[in-house]
């Protein structure tokens, strides 16, 4: 993640070669870190509209939100 803000992500599907997007995110954010956690992926920290972000977002696979 990295120099600039984004609130959109992708997915590569290995077996395909095939990018997909995901869902946009509620903030913008850059410098963010990004881990899954029970399945679902977390991205927290980093900055976003000129300030430090304090909150993060959680993005389940199974559902699509």
């Amino acid at each position: 993640m990295g120099g600039f803000g984004l609130s959109s992500a992708e997915q590569y599907n290995t077996a395909t070669g095939q990018w997909s997007a995901f869902p946009s995110m509620n903030e913008v954010q850059y410098r963010c870190a990004a881990a899954v956690l029970n399945g679902k992926i977390i991205v927290v920290g980093g900055y976003g509209d000129g300030k430090t972000q304090s909150s993060g977002e959680e993005y389940d696979p199974t559902t699509g939100r």
